[in-house]
């Protein structure tokens, strides 16, 4: 936060304190517990004294940008300043009487009169939320849209253009986060990446995570943290974790939203929802429900040189592809929070993505030319597909805060009940050079899965003393999945005939056992956390009609330790570990063969083995405002997918495998500011050096894939007229030319704008929002090697332009109430 902005929320935030709190002879907490003041008042003299002390909230978690102010006994303000990252504040003044208050937006103010001669340090300083929070305070308050921390980015996106689109885009314009249109993530070079909503795992694949994202609504998000080394209270799944924080109210009264936004890019989309919010005293209610039905596109083309033993091409195929996907989804999620006691709350909560229509239609044209280049022959695929997917969750949790500050119980309970049905259809057409007609192949298949897991989790904190906490917890997990795929070919009669080498029936069963203890120290100027997590994994994949059973059970450590070190002048030094594990999904585990052609497929192997992983950060901060952060990491055994070319039969398949290693180095710089008071900036540069290493399909050969790469990322946002409330926010990123496995990825960049405009005295929102203006966001992947030559190329329907019209409603009898009180504040002050 630069030096302008520290200005103007302290002048706003003080003037809002000082306007609704009333100044006590007697000193007093929010509490109202009486401090007691430590020492003797002596006179005033003109030699310098520091006070200093933390803020911290009821959880004992630091509240950092909390305003701090000091006002003699005219009540002038003397100083002022904010708390840093860890809610501590330093205030140096002559001695003499004064009154300190210190106020954040959510909670309570806190009032304390002293009289001093030399240094005081007021400790730990205990913030209690606010039950009767302003409506309108909390709809102009705004935060910093992206906060850079010791362990993580925090990426806020209330009151932003994005808010207005899908959760998916808002993981795409997330800072340091690569995502593909297949849903591959990858964060700061770090793949295998966990996603997370309400730090709760999602077990989903790739593509199943993309749709569901694709149809929450990003007005349901709070922020979204990068975590790129997580501590031992996370599971040890991933190598870097990104958190979806849901909003939720904690204001008494009741508001909500209602929203449409229609899409244009090669098709039209629309969603259509909204939202309600409810709480009292003993209740919080929320509900909100989406739906959206559309049409997507994709094109795609491919070059696949089949080579034999002396690498010369034999057979040289070029494929052009167009597939089109109508879909209807419907997302609903429901929060009921019941306050037992002053200090229990018990939480039930459901979320559902329901896509009872899902219908693909993928037509390809493949000519197969000679060695010679001329036309052998050509065919035409068609390939329909339809699905009917369920995937809903609940949630029970019971949260207990004891007398002790900061002593908390916590437990979880999920369950997640994921059904789908799909049914495809591959009609292949083969014809002449002379456009003849050939021949025709046919074949069906009908996929179903089931999946549920279970998960409960307990999770203790005991704060040792004001500066140090302990953490203990212990997880469950259990997985149990049921996939059945079976396939009929047309025979010359026009009957469908079961084919029994293709069919097969899946069983899949994964327990995990966790605990993990954790220990954190707050020093004068040195902080510290160790954590040190164990989990024991049991895993047991039949293949039905293979007959074969494959079991893998382990036990492993992962040890993490994070450190900081404050220097002078807001500057600080913080270096970080942690080791982590990767699982294979069930999907991958799948020995299944899914054809899209009767030429290519997708193949899962049993034999997957998990991932390991150990990661080091180092991270200097320069006045809170520049980052600059080191960090390498080192993968044994990560896993993929490789594309694959057999030059015998002229197969194309994309296989399941592990590689022998990933290695990823790299400097990451970040920083935002003002360039003008209405305009703001945020700015990070990632430089990297990543390596793959792996054995080649014939296993003669170990491939080495190397690429440096540079990453920037831009982001603006421009307050046009603050009088009309209009805004407008200018992104831009760029990606290097970068490997995965045994692709090479070429360049590629986007550039986005958005322009919003508030109406109805702000309770009506309109945006449009234009994503990659030129038409630069597409993938073209590369392998070559060995026996290997081919390259993909594909264009997903990235470019569209996004209305969005959103309307807020609820009660405003608090808002006016405090409208009043404040005017008579004001009266009095003049």
């Amino acid at each position: 936060m630069n030096l302008s902005r520290t200005i103007l929320v302290l002048l706003l935030f003080s003037y809002s304190s000082y306007s609704q709190i009333e100044l006590k002879d007697v000193e007093r907490n929010s509490s109202n517990a009486t401090i007691e003041l430590k020492g003797v008042a002596r006179n005033s003299s003109n030699t310098t004294i520091e006070l200093k002390g933390v803020v911290r909230n009821s959880s004992n978690v630091a509240i950092e940008f909390a305003n701090v102010v000091l006002t003699n006994q005219k009540n002038e303000i003397v100083k002022g300043t904010i708390t840093n990252e860890s809610g501590r504040f330093s205030l140096s003044v002559k001695g003499g009487g004064y009154k300190l208050s210190i106020s954040f937006l959510g909670y309570k103010d806190w009032l304390k009169e002293i009289s001093i001669d030399n240094g005081y340090d007021f400790g730990v300083i205990i913030l209690e939320e606010s039950k009767d929070n302003l409506d309108e305070v909390v709809v102009t308050a705004k935060k910093p849209v992206i906060k850079r921390k010791i362990d993580r980015i925090e990426f806020n996106v209330n009151n932003t253009i994005l808010s207005e689109g899908n959760a998916w885009e808002v993981l795409n314009k997330t800072p340091g986060v690569i995502a593909s249109s297949l849903g591959a993530l990858q964060v700061f070079g770090k793949s295998g990446v966990l996603v997370m909503i309400d730090e709760r795992p999602v077990q989903l694949s790739l593509d199943e995570l993309k749709n569901m994202l694709e149809g929450m609504s990003a007005s349901e998000i709070n922020l979204i943290e990068v975590i790129t080394n997580p501590p031992a209270k996370y599971d040890a799944e991933g190598n870097a974790i990104i958190n979806i924080s849901l909003k939720r109210k904690k204001t008494a009264g009741y508001n909500g939203e209602v929203f449409s936004r229609y899409t244009q890019g090669i098709f039209p989309k629309l969603s259509n929802g909204a939202n309600i919010v409810y709480r009292n005293n003993k209740v919080n209610i929320s509900a909100n429900y989406s739906l959206g039905k559309g049409k997507s596109n994709v094109k795609e083309n491919s070059d696949i040189n089949f080579l034999n033993s002396t690498t010369n091409t034999t057979s040289f195929w070029k494929e052009n592809s167009d597939r089109n996907t109508e879909y209807t989804t419907h997302n609903f999620r429901t929060l009921l929070d019941y306050q037992l006691s002053e200090k229990s709350v018990l939480g039930i909560k459901i979320d559902g993505n329901l896509v009872p229509r899902r219908e693909t239609i993928n037509k390809t044209r493949t000519d197969v030319f000679d060695d010679q280049k001329d036309l052998e022959s050509f065919f035409i695929n068609n390939n329909n597909s339809d699905s009917d997917t369920e995937n809903i969750s609940y949630n029970v949790n019971f949260n207990q805060k004891f007398k002790r500050k900061g002593r908390s119980l916590a437990f979880n309970f999920d369950y997640i009940d994921y059904e789908t049905k799909g049914e495809q259809g591959v009609n292949t057409d083969f014809y002449k050079p002379d456009n003849s007609f050939d021949r025709n192949e046919y074949f069906i298949s009908d996929n179903e899965q089931n999946i549920d897991i279970y998960t409960s989790k307990l999770d203790y904190i005991e704060p040792i003393d004001s500066t140090s906490n302990l953490e203990t917890g212990f997880k469950f997990n259990s997985i149990k999945t049921d996939n059945n795929l079976i396939y009929f070919n047309r025979d010359a009669q026009g009957n469908l005939v079961f084919d029994s080498t293709r069919s097969n029936q899946f069983i899949y069963d994964e327990n995990t056992y966790a605990a993990y203890l954790s220990y954190d120290k707050d020093f004068d100027r040195f902080s510290v956390k160790v954590g040190l997590r164990g989990e024991y994994t049991k895993t047991k994949g039949n293949s039905v009609t293979l007959n074969q059973i494959t079991n893998n059970n382990y036990f492993e450590l992962f040890p993490s330790a994070f450190f900081q070190y404050k220097l002078k002048n807001k500057n600080s030094l913080g270096i970080s570990y942690s080791r982590r594990i990767k699982r294979p999904k069930f999907k991958l585990l799948n020995p299944f063969q899914f054809f899209t052609s009767p030429y290519s497929s997708i193949e899962g192997s049993p034999f997957l083995q998990p991932s390991f992983s150990d990661n080091i950060d180092i991270t200097y901060s320069l006045k809170n405002k520049y980052f600059l952060t080191g960090y390498f990491s080192y993968t044994k055994n990560p896993f993929t997918q490789l594309s694959i070319q057999d030059n015998e039969t002229r197969v194309f398949k994309y296989k399941a495998v592990n590689l022998n290693s990933n290695v990823a180095l790299g400097l990451v710089f970040s920083t935002s500011f003002n360039v003008f008071s209405f305009w703001g900036v945020y700015f990070d540069m990632n430089l990297y050096n990543e390596i793959y290493e792996f054995i080649d399909i014939d296993g003669s050969q170990l491939i080495r894939n190397q690429r440096f790469n540079i990453d920037p990322y831009l982001w603006n946002e421009f307050q046009v007229s603050r009088e009309h409330n209009l805004s407008l926010e200018l992104t831009a990123r760029y990606f290097s030319p970068k490997v995965q496995g045994g692709f090479d990825i070429k360049e590629m960049g986007e550039v986005s704008i958005g322009v919003k405009k508030k109406l109805f005295k702000n309770k009506a929102t309109l945006s449009m929002y234009i994503v990659d203006v030129f038409d630069t966001n597409k993938y073209t992947l590369e392998s070559k090697y060995a026996m290997q030559n081919h390259i993909f190329r594909e264009n997903p329907e990235n470019q569209y332009v996004r209305f969005s019209l959103s309307y807020r409603f609820g009660n405003s009898k608090n808002k006016k109430k405090a409208k009043k009180e404040r005017k008579s504040e004001e009266k009095k002050r003049l």
